[in-house]
C-alpha cells in the first residue's frame, strides 16, 4: 500500500511538473506572440509615419517648385518687357539719328 501511495505521489509530482513545463512553454509562446505583434505594430507605425512624411515632403516639394515656376515666369515677363522697352528706345534713337542725318543732308545741299 505504501508503494501505491508513493507511486501516486510521484505520479502527481510528475503531473504537476509536466503542467509547470506546459505553463512555462505557454508563457514563452505568448511572450513571443506579443513580441511579434509589437514588432508588427512598430513596423506598421513606421510605415504610416514614412507614408505621411513622404506626403508632406511631396507637398513641400510641389510648393517650392510652384513658387520657383512662378518666379521664373515673372522674370521672363520682366525680360520681355525690358526687351520691348529697349527696342522702343532703339527705334526712337534710330528715328532721331535718321532725322538728324536727313537734316544734315538737307543743310549741306542748301549750302
Amino acid at each position: 500500500m505504501k508503494s501505491k501511495a508513493i507511486e501516486r505521489t510521484l505520479a502527481r509530482i510528475l503531473e504537476i511538473d509536466y503542467q509547470g513545463i506546459r505553463l512555462e512553454k505557454l508563457k514563452e509562446e505568448q511572450r513571443e506572440e506579443k513580441e511579434q505583434a509589437l514588432k508588427k505594430l512598430q513596423r506598421d507605425m513606421e510605415s504610416d509615419y514614412m507614408h505621411e512624411a513622404r506626403k508632406e515632403a511631396k507637398k513641400l516639394y510641389d510648393e517650392v517648385v510652384g513658387q520657383a515656376d512662378a518666379e521664373v515666369h515673372r522674370i521672363r515677363e520682366e525680360g520681355v518687357r525690358e526687351n520691348q522697352r529697349i527696342r522702343a528706345l532703339v527705334d526712337q534713337n534710330r528715328e532721331t539719328i535718321l532725322r538728324k542725318a536727313f537734316e544734315l543732308m538737307v543743310t549741306s545741299y542748301e549750302k
